[in-house]
């Protein structure tokens, strides 16, 4: 690696750095307001907040990536054409190609760490995201009964005279459950304690020395004195709480391909190989940013370039909704997954390889005349400027 290729390095890092953290900092607002809803929702701590908006961080970082890469190339290359610095070199026989190869040696290292992330990083993410959000909703329960307050969860209705927040522990519980038939349950204790099973999430509540009365629909009456009296609350309040694995888009990469010879009815093998090539075509589309960025910066370079940057944001818009469609599309069977995905790889791969050889023999890439209506506009203006 010699000076100049130091050089470009030396243009690329800093708009990278900078378009990374404002890609972050703009996605994880956003969805930090969704996410201070939901916690206020479930009265939960400030501190589900930042642990939720922590687990986020590998997903985001994934989309932020690619699209700090682009700009870095844009902006670097931009920079190049304006200043003239692509014709000095060219004099000196270094034509693009050997000028980008810095680009792709950046653009290569970044692949390896969105593979990273996407193989490793993310599943587990996503798996910590569903299980802080489920501890949240049971979390409600226990903040509600803490304050001694009145509280009511479907249709379990409860009041608790005093709350010992330290060890999850009330005193005088009054406990009403409405049944669906018109049966009705009441239950008054002298004390009572939150019991959470960490391997299944399943919450109860502990009742000690207390009444249970029985009212069935009929309007017949049933007391029963106890000791002890474990009372779980309904799954259907807390939502089913399932282990990592049992969702694809949780699974790394070495597990997704041992789950394709053991798929089973709710993870199907056509939802694991779309999954597994689909993360795979995202981690490896860095290989291809370079190739778009770099001929869009030069083309035109005496130009604006709103056209150029606008091809280049539209074409990463369409290649990611679009890989989302068929992502979607082949979970169902009805496309198969990996011609698909590397189907549209390759178009992205095609049209980026031309446009690049276009700018590397010298001919460039202009988006206006490709499209007729830009183009009519542009010979109006050229007409109604005054000479």
């Amino acid at each position: 690696m010699d000076r100049i290729d130091r050089y470009i390095l030396a243009l690329l890092i800093p708009p990278f750095l900078a378009a990374l953290a404002g890609a972050m900092l703009l996605l994880m607002l956003e969805r930090m307001i969704r996410v201070v809803e939901l916690v206020g929702e479930h009265n939960g701590s400030v501190s589900y907040v930042f642990d939720i908006m922590s687990s986020l961080i590998p997903h985001y970082l994934g989309l932020a990536i690619p699209a700090a890469l682009f700009v870095a190339c844009f902006v670097a290359f931009r920079r190049l054409a304006n200043t003239s610095e692509l014709d000095a070199t060219a004099s000196i026989g270094r034509g693009l190609g050997r000028l980008a190869r810095p680009a792709f040696f950046f653009a290569a290292l970044l692949t390896l760490i969105s593979s990273l992330v996407h193989s490793n990083l993310q599943p587990h993410g996503r798996f910590e995201y569903r299980t802080l959000k489920f501890h949240l909703a049971n979390s409600s329960i226990t903040e509600a009964l803490q304050s001694g307050n009145f509280a009511e969860f479907g249709d379990i209705t409860f009041i608790v005279e005093s709350g010992r927040p330290g060890d999850l522990g009330f005193g005088k519980v009054f406990v009403h459950q409405r049944g669906t038939n018109g049966s009705n349950r009441t239950i008054t204790s002298q004390k009572a304690t939150v019991i959470e099973n960490q391997a299944n999430g399943d919450i109860a509540i502990g009742l000690e020395e207390g009444q249970l009365l029985d009212e069935s629909p009929d309007g017949q009456l049933a007391l029963i004195s106890f000791r002890n009296l474990d009372w779980p609350i309904d799954r259907k309040f807390l939502g089913s709480y399932k282990p990592r694995g049992w969702i694809e888009s949780e699974l790394t990469w070495p597990e997704l391909l041992a789950a394709m010879e053991t798929a089973s009815s709710h993870l199907t093998a056509d939802r694991i190989e779309s999954e597994l090539n689909a993360r795979m075509a995202r981690a490896f589309t860095c290989l291809l940013i370079p190739i778009l960025a770099i001929p869009l910066a030069i083309a035109g370079r005496r130009k604006r370039s709103v056209s150029s940057i606008a091809i280049g944001v539209i074409t990463l818009l369409v290649y990611v909704q679009s890989l989302k469609f068929i992502e979607e599309t082949a979970d169902l069977g009805t496309i198969p997954p990996a011609l698909s995905i590397w189907s549209l790889y390759s178009a992205l791969l095609c049209f980026s390889l031309f446009i690049f050889i276009r700018a590397w023999r010298g001919v460039g890439f202009e988006i206006i005349p490709y499209l007729p209506a830009f183009k009519l506009l542009a010979r109006k203006s050229q007409v109604e400027r005054p000479t």
